[in-house]
Order: C-alpha cells, then sequence, then structure tokens
C-alpha cells in the first residue's frame, strides 16, 4: 500500500529576546491545525538546549490536506508571525512520504 502522507517540519530561530512571544504565537497555530481534515499530528516544541529554537512538526494525510490548511484563514496567521519580526530565521521541510518534496529558508533581517 502506498503512503501518501506528507510530513512537514519548520525549524524556527527567534530574534534575541523574543522566543517566548513566538512560542505563544506559535501556540495559536497548534488547535485550528490540528481540527484541520487530514491533519494526523501537529506539535510544537522548544529546543531544550537553544532557547531560540523551536520545531514545528506536522503530519498530513496527503499533499492535498496541508495545501489546504495552508490556504486557510487560520493558517495564515504563520505570515504575521514572521511580519512581526519575532523570527530571525526559518528552515521549513516538506516529506511526501520518504522522499523531500520540499524545502525553503528564510532569513530575516537584522
Amino acid at each position: 500500500m502506498l503512503d501518501h502522507s506528507v510530513t512537514q517540519l519548520a525549524l524556527i530561530r527567534s530574534r534575541r529576546g523574543r522566543s517566548d512571544e513566538l512560542g505563544v504565537q506559535l501556540a495559536t497555530l497548534l488547535a485550528p491545525a490540528q481540527a484541520a481534515d487530514g491533519c494526523l499530528h501537529c506539535a510544537i516544541r522548544r529546543d531544550g538546549e537553544d532557547a531560540d529554537l523551536w520545531l514545528v512538526h506536522a503530519l498530513w494525510t496527503s499533499r492535498e490536506a496541508l495545501m489546504s490548511h495552508l490556504r486557510s484563514p487560520q493558517a495564515q496567521v504563520f505570515a504575521a508571525i514572521i511580519d512581526n519580526c519575532s523570527v530571525r530565521e526559518m528552515e521549513l521541510f516538506t516529506l511526501d512520504g520518504q522522499h523531500a518534496v520540499d524545502d525553503a529558508a528564510l532569513h530575516c533581517a537584522a
């Protein structure tokens, strides 16, 4: 049986002194993602050794389910989080089954 699930990982580094603020903002994304059609798992974790680093991990039933969620108004909050300058850099990885299909990096100006 083919696995059509899609995993999305985001490694997000806050600006110095804004990690707690970023964590609060990221937490607002959790419930809408978990309630979205096709979301199998969604979690946000702060790194145990680097307090400025956050990991967002989501597992979706399909690429279509992920894309539908990303187009939703609730997911647009993520763009606002980036725009409010609490994010210093972000790496985003999307894995389709066992293969990386997309990756992107965002480095914000100081």
